[in-house]
């Protein structure tokens, strides 16, 4: 819950705790270990995160980023409406049928959706990016700002539970 309550009292449109990917670099491994980091194995992982610029520059355990994953995400709603507004090409309508949350009947889910998570292909580099990292740029492109909570530490369960803390990278 700390983490969460990180987010919150940060209190940005947008905001995302790293989470680990899930494999070891053997070869960062070694570096961590020879750099005797207080601690190996969160220091030795990837994150999901693309930074700003060169530099980490971090504001109270937070550091504002280019793309960060949307695993842990805390967005406000006022960020949807305005997504929503600024992309009706998004727009599309389900053809499959759910249940009605006040009946429980089976019904056709005619409400027409916005695909925010979409990939997309960035036209100026030719990157593919992929859902997570869509939506950021899309956010972006409306002159938001995501920022990363450096400081909590998250687990990403794989073939092997990857806990890390990005912050153990900088110590």
């Amino acid at each position: 819950p700390e983490s969460v309550f990180r987010l919150l009292d940060r209190g940005a449109d947008v905001s995302a705790a790293a989470y680990p990917l899930k494999h070891i670099d053997w070869a960062k491994v070694q570096r961590a270990a020879d750099a005797k980091r207080q601690n190996l194995a969160s220091s030795s992982l990837d994150y999901v995160v693309t930074w700003e610029g060169e530099q980490i520059q971090a504001r109270d355990g937070f550091a504002k980023v280019r793309y960060a994953g949307t695993g842990f995400l805390l967005l406000k709603r006022s960020v949807l409406v305005r997504m929503c507004d600024a992309h009706p090409e998004l727009k599309y309508r389900a053809n499959h049928k759910t249940n009605d949350l006040n009946t429980g009947d089976l019904v056709r889910a005619d409400l027409d959706r916005v695909s925010l998570f979409e990939c997309m292909i960035d036209k100026t580099t030719g990157e593919y990016l992929s859902e997570d990292y869509a939506f950021c740029r899309r956010w972006l492109d409306l002159g938001g700002e995501i920022w990363l909570d450096l400081r909590s530490e998250l687990t990403h369960f794989g073939s092997y539970a990857f806990r890390g803390r990005f912050a153990d990278q900088l110590a």
